[in-house]
């Protein structure tokens, strides 16, 4: 059977589109180049004659592919180098070394409606050496337009050329665009689905950059998280065309077994991936097909790994399929006996496959605990958003920043969505799409990875193996290999930091500390990758009540950088340790430091800013001022497409009306961030934002519809740790303390746990809390001996620590 990859790698697209322009099937083509000559005429009659001769020479190559018959890019550079023998001199001052005139005029001849578009801006960038510019008006006036590919006609995209930024048109600082908008994907995916200029400058980089796979996988990744299956099985198949491409290019230097591996490996794990994908869709026939061609393929080339891969799949695809009455005969010889368990994040799971799952990187390393996580609270160290979110601040160019602002502004409020909906939960067919495409996301990272790092036949995700140096040095000069390993263990750390899993977090920020640093290819600690994964490591340590250590390991990192390097990386340490160092200081019950690295925080960013301030406001007794100054910053957060940040602004705005007693307020903000939370797929924020609608449901005596809640927290006890298992003890004790008859006897045991836990992450003020409770509770009892047991052990406490501080406000 010919696969749809057979048949993808057979026709080159970007030679499709040219033999179409060509022969009037088409885009005109002719009819842009004419365009720019227009310009170019403009420009020579204004400019010196310093740059006449080389406006006349971009004439001159324009008239030329006017006139050309090629129809193809391999033809197109023979024309040119007949015309133009000493084209390459002519420019190498121009631009960087890679760029070349292809990729200028190559684009004018397949994309159509953006060519102008394109054309235009790497023209500009041509020209910068010269103090030039085309004549913007004979551009604008053509009312230039861009469409996304695989998107209708009628939703084309109107993007001025000045809003293309320049780092489009080079390889590198592309890939670099990509890999940041990848991680903020995993991190963040609601705001990355309602971006759509940033489809288009995908479409761009795809074009102008063919061997490029990170794009078409990113393209991929946005579209399943949209559900448009049709759109990520387009980029999918260009996904792995650039694979094939690339892997043809870089094992050409290596013997024609390596090759013929290498790449048949590519064709085993695309079967796989179209196979995931078509199962997303519900396509279970056409999934069936491309498992058969999986096991087909790897038992012709005896891989046994991709066999237990394999055969993981085909079991978790008969039990979804069995689910929708559908049955596949020819796959019963490999059906699992007791059927797979159920995992976290959608997949299924059976013992004796932990080694393909581990493979395949949806199975945590067994070697390591699984331990506490973030819990998104505002005045917890680890802001889920942190390292995505500075990421996506710091790192834009104006250009960038404003494309995305105009698209967020434009683009429906997702706050109106989550209104239409009644129900606390989503669906849980809704929570298990979610969480496949999220998995999903990590297949294709996982491929990339494996693929580029020169390990093809290692399809283990994120495994933190560097690649071969050697094999490197040859294929990757440019650095696009360590480039991306980098980021997609920043990927993989933050992740695992959104998943609770923080000693796997720590341990990635451990190995990147060992890394050679001296290496260039493998690691460098000036780049924001590896910052990322430092600053994870800080939060993760804090969360535990670490704080000295978390400090210590920012300071490591500090010592790098000077006020005049990486200003990116910088920041991001730099508001780290505020962060951390503000956290630590309130619940320490100092008050005036804190305060003051509040004010540091506001340098850096204003939401972290708001969010620690109202907090600080609420929990020092002054509820109405943390109320307006959330309130007076809802038109920013309205605006805002970073979704942590929205579920942060609604769950504790929520929480504090819950505190107001503003309960109707209180349950529409926390429905509304519960909602987000669960599409978000980050646990921590759903634990939170679980329990402080409890609390607002309790506080009404609503006990019936908070219990569902409360327990949803506890089945994830023992992925829950530090300040968030407090707070959920807190919750759960003040949940029993309001019941009546024997029910409330189950409080003393959560108000053990409220202390005990409090105590581990060194808050005392809880802890006082919570023997205060325990005091009165044993006295309304009648049980003297541990009201008095109680009653020593919160006066000697008082005695070390006079502040309060409300747990309830977190």
């Amino acid at each position: 059977m010919e696969t749809d990859l057979e048949k993808t790698s057979q026709i080159p697209q970007l030679d499709s589109s040219l033999a179409q322009s060509t022969s009037g099937t088409g885009p005109s083509y002719k009819a842009n180049l004419a365009v720019l000559i227009q310009a170019i005429d403009i420009s020579l009659q204004t400019n010196s004659s310093k740059s006449y001769e080389f406006l006349k020479l971009l004439k001159q190559i324009c008239t030329a592919l006017v006139n050309s018959k090629a129809r193809s890019f391999e033809e197109l550079d023979v024309d040119l180098a007949k015309a133009f023998p000493n084209l390459k001199s002519a420019f190498q001052n121009a631009a960087n070394e890679g760029f070349g005139i292809k990729c200028l005029f190559g684009s004018l001849l397949t994309t159509g409606k953006s060519s102008i578009l394109q054309g235009n801006s790497f023209l500009s960038i041509l020209l910068k050496k010269w103090q030039l510019s085309l004549e913007s008006r004979t551009l604008n006036e053509m009312g230039i337009h861009s469409r996304p590919h695989g998107f209708d006609d009628d939703r084309s995209i109107t993007v001025p050329p000045n809003l293309i930024p320049s780092f489009i048109f080079s390889p590198m600082e592309a890939e670099r665009w990509v890999f940041k908008r990848m991680h903020m994907l995993q991190v963040a995916p609601l705001h990355v689905e309602a971006n759509r200029t940033m489809l288009v400058f995908l479409d761009i980089i795809t074009r102008l950059h063919p061997r490029m796979a990170s794009a078409s996988l990113l393209t991929t990744m946005v579209h399943q998280r949209s559900y448009d299956y049709q759109k990520a099985s387009n980029s999918l198949h260009d996904f792995i065309a650039s694979l094939l491409l690339t892997q043809t290019h870089f094992f050409d230097r290596f013997e024609k077994k390596t090759t013929t591996n290498s790449l048949s490996t590519i064709e085993r794990v695309a079967s796989l991936l179209f196979s995931r994908l078509y199962r997303l869709q519900q396509n279970y026939d056409k999934a069936a097909d491309y498992l058969e061609d999986v096991m087909s393929l790897a038992q012709t080339h005896k891989d046994d790994e991709m066999l237990k891969m394999a055969v993981f799949e085909i079991r978790s695809f008969l039990l979804e399929a069995a689910r929708c009455g559908k049955k596949y005969p020819r796959f019963d010889a490999y059906a699992a006996k007791t059927g797979p368990k159920r995992l976290e994040n959608g997949q299924w799971f059976n013992d004796e496959d932990a080694t393909a799952q581990s493979n395949l990187g949806l199975n945590e390393e067994s070697t390591m605990e699984i331990t506490t996580y973030d819990n998104g609270d505002p005045t917890i160290p680890l802001d889920n958003s942190g390292p995505a979110n500075q990421l996506s601040s710091t790192t834009q160019s104006p250009n960038t920043a404003a494309a995305h602002n105009a698209t967020a502004q434009s683009s429906p409020s997702i706050f109106d969505e989550s209104q239409k909906s009644s129900s606390i939960f989503i669906n849980p067919l809704e929570q298990k799409r979610q969480a496949d495409c999220f998995d999903f996301g990590n297949m294709l990272v996982s491929v990339m990875q494996s693929v580029l790092s020169g390990n093809p036949t290692n399809c283990g995700i994120l495994n933190m193996q560097p690649p071969n140096n050697d094999w490197t040095r040859l294929n990757d000069p440019y650095g696009y290999t360590k480039e991306y390993l980098e980021t997609a263990t920043a990927i993989k750390s933050t992740v695992l930091l959104l998943h609770g899993h923080l000693r796997q977090v720590q341990d990635f920020g451990k190995r990147a500390r060992d890394i050679n640093t001296g290496d260039k290819i493998v690691s460098r600690h000036d780049t924001e990758p590896f910052v990322i994964k430092r600053v994870n490591e800080a939060y993760a340590l804090a969360l535990t009540g670490r704080w000295n250590g978390a400090l210590s390991s920012v300071k490591r990192s500090l010592r790098r950088f000077t006020n005049n390097s990486h200003p990116e990386c910088l920041k991001l340490l730099q508001l780290c340790q505020m962060l951390i160092l503000f956290d630590m200081t309130v619940f320490r019950g100092e008050l005036e430091k804190a305060l003051y690295f509040l004010r540091e925080i506001e340098q850096y960013d204003k939401y972290e800013f708001t969010f620690r301030l109202a907090t600080v406001f609420a929990a020092n007794g002054r509820l109405l001022e943390g109320i307006e100054t959330l309130e007076k910053f809802e038109p920013n957060v309205l605006n805002e497409v970073r979704t942590i940040e929205r579920i942060r602004f609604l769950a504790i705005l929520g929480g504090l009306y819950a505190l107001q007693r503003d309960f109707d307020k209180a349950e529409t903000s926390l429905r509304q961030a519960l909602c987000f939370a669960t599409r978000s797929q980050a646990k921590p924020l759903i634990w939170m934002t679980s329990r402080r609608l409890a609390f607002a449901l309790i506080e009404q005596e609503k006990f019936d519809e908070a219990l569902p809640l409360l327990n949803s927290i506890n089945e994830a006890k023992d992925e829950i740790r530090g300040v968030e298992k407090a707070l959920f003890a807190g919750t759960m004790a003040h949940f029993y303390l309001n019941q009546k008859g024997n029910d409330r006897m189950n409080a003393p045991e959560w108000l053990y746990k409220f202390i005990l836990y409090s105590k581990k992450v060194r808050v005392k003020p809880w802890m006082k809390e919570g023997l205060r409770l325990s005091t009165h509770f044993y006295e309304s009892t009648g049980n003297i001996e541990a009201r008095n047991a109680s009653a020593r052990a919160l006066f000697s406490l008082h005695e070390k620590c006079s502040h309060k501080l409300d747990w309830k406000v977190f």
